[in-house]
């Protein structure tokens, strides 16, 4: 007999849109073990997990870190802002992109206009440079465990770890709400404020709830197909034909079995996508990944350089 551990384990979930085959390779091999642990800082309530033991692991000091929301009507100006009113009261940023592109090029810029020059990266790009960049490569940043420029724009979340302190942490627009807490937990000695850039409205929505909901949809979808399937199960032609017509195809194994695993990815894809939206949603998705929403700033004014004093009490930022 023989016990398996599962590290970071939400990501059979989280991953699936990376890496679908080999997590259901993974899933399907579990059944074979008479015990699996499931550690996890960032985990996922969902019924997948409901025959694994759960080890959830997060540092004590960084439970109860408060984020902020921030409305916005240019993203790139008020992460410029952000950074220009904190740099100035010696405080070092971390911003955290979903995804690079021309982002990064547009950040950079921004932060120019404020006078913020002393940028590094950390992404695919740079995380193998051996060249020298004007500050230091994302090899560097991964190696000594932390940044020495006033501001660090990275896409990764995971393997890495920052020991910086009095850093605040900044989420661009369209980050979902496992990756917020993944880079903020990058900060070992935690971080000093969180903002997340949402333009999302205040509903009445609870995750646990939503959450549920959607599994449960998903999974009535899949029992569906996967009754309709079965009563064609000698005729190849008319399977296929079944399968590819419904929104639930990929809930269903060639094997004629349904794929716990892609439910759950499903529910999760579709709470992702939600909580732009929905700023209720956004604020107890966050609680139960240990973090505790607190206030609502609009930074959404016209002027192009805000002076946070003449917006909010920024007494706080101190």
């Amino acid at each position: 007999k023989h016990t398996v551990v599962i590290d970071e384990a939400h990501s059979l979930i989280t991953q699936q849109s990376f890496r679908p085959e080999t997590l259901e390779l993974v899933a399907d091999s579990l059944a074979l073990y008479p015990e699996v642990y499931c550690l996890t800082g960032t985990y996922i309530d969902c019924k997948f997990f409901d025959d694994y033991l759960i080890v959830k692991g997060t540092a004590s000091d960084q439970l109860a870190q408060e984020v902020h929301f921030v409305k916005y009507k240019n993203p790139y100006e008020i992460v410029a802002e952000l950074a220009y009113q904190f740099t100035q009261r010696n405080h070092q940023i971390m911003v955290y992109l979903p995804s690079k592109g021309k982002k990064l090029s547009w950040m950079k810029e921004a932060l120019s206009q404020r006078g913020i020059y002393s940028v590094s990266e950390l992404n695919a790009s740079t995380i193998n440079q051996d060249e020298d960049l004007f500050f230091e490569t994302g090899s560097e940043v991964v190696e000594k465990q932390c940044f020495n420029s006033q501001v660090l724009l990275t896409t990764y979340t995971q393997g890495y770890n920052l020991t910086n302190e009095n850093v605040v942490f900044i989420a661009f627009p369209g980050t979902d709400f496992v990756s917020i807490k993944q880079a903020i937990m990058r900060l070992r000695n935690g971080s000093s404020h969180n903002f997340i850039l949402t333009n999302a409205t205040d509903e009445v929505l609870d995750f646990s709830t939503a959450y549920e909901s959607l599994y449960n949809y998903w999974e009535l979808q899949a029992k569906a197909l996967y009754a309709q399937m079965l009563k064609a199960k000698n005729n190849s032609r008319a399977i296929r034909a079944i399968k590819s017509s419904s929104s639930a195809k990929d809930l269903i194994y060639d094997s004629l079995d349904i794929n716990h695993l892609k439910i759950a990815y499903y529910a999760y894809r579709d709470i992702t996508e939600a909580c732009e939206t929905d700023i209720k949603l956004m604020s107890t998705a966050l609680v139960n990944m240990g973090l505790n929403p607190n206030k609502t700033y609009n930074f959404s004014a016209e002027t192009v350089h805000l002076n946070l004093s003449d917006v909010v009490d920024t007494s706080w930022a101190d």
